[in-house]
């Protein structure tokens, strides 16, 4: 039995190990690491990465269905976990810190307490810019992502 629960962890960490050695993976989990020794109980944390592109599944969800295609699609978005892929990726690996207490912009929670922001941020957010401009920590494996701690 001990020797199933060693090769069990080993597993486990190999299986880490493996998956985050990809770039964009291994910068969600750094993320996550970072958010959950550094956010305190009750802050709240703005994530600023790019939305999933859904234009050309709507459209053709609307070219092969119509209308009613078209509504089809919408349900099956408003279904599904339609966040960035990236916002995802942190999500995924986080111990302590609880989802609900993340946030993928264009969701805004009522108070910003740290703002997280990849570099290929397309959107409009002073979050964004306060977080690049004054960042409290970089993080870097191919894309970037700067974090702010937005109130002190």
């Amino acid at each position: 039995m001990v020797a199933g629960v060693v090769l069990g962890v080993w597993g486990s960490a190999r299986f880490i190990q493996h998956e985050t050695s990809r770039p964009e993976i291994r910068l969600g989990y750094e993320l996550a690491r970072l958010l959950d020794s550094s956010v305190q109980p009750g802050e709240q944390v703005l994530v600023l990465a790019n939305p999933p592109k859904l234009a050309l599944f709507y459209r053709r969800a609307r070219e092969i269905g119509g209308e009613a295609g078209l509504a089809a699609a919408r349900r099956v978005i408003a279904g599904t976990d339609a966040s960035p892929l990236d916002f995802q990726r942190t999500t995924i690996h986080l111990n302590r810190l609880t989802r609900d207490r993340l946030w993928a912009f264009p969701k805004i929670p009522p108070r910003v307490d740290w703002g997280a922001v990849w570099s290929d941020f397309a959107g409009e957010s002073p979050w964004a810019a306060e977080a690049r401009e004054q960042p409290d920590r970089t993080l870097q494996v191919g894309d970037r992502v700067a974090v702010r701690r937005v109130n002190h």
